[in-house]
């Protein structure tokens, strides 16, 4: 996700309450480009936005077959 859209993202912070990011595997991937975005600009000093990083396991999920 290189270039960031910092644009955007500088408005989603002043528009939203919550910045979620999610990704695959990678601790110190997008989301923390992300954060660094966010607090470098001081987009969340006011208070007013919270973020989230999640990342999600890289293994195999399996499903069931519920019938």
């Amino acid at each position: 996700m290189k270039p960031l859209d910092t644009e955007m993202l500088a408005a989603l912070a002043s528009e939203s309450n919550l910045l979620i990011t999610v990704e695959e595997g990678s601790r110190g991937g997008f989301g923390a480009h992300v954060m660094h975005f966010l607090t470098d600009e001081g987009l969340l000093d006011g208070g007013n936005c919270s973020f989230r990083s999640m990342c999600v396991p890289d293994v195999w999920i399996g499903s069931y077959d519920l019938t």
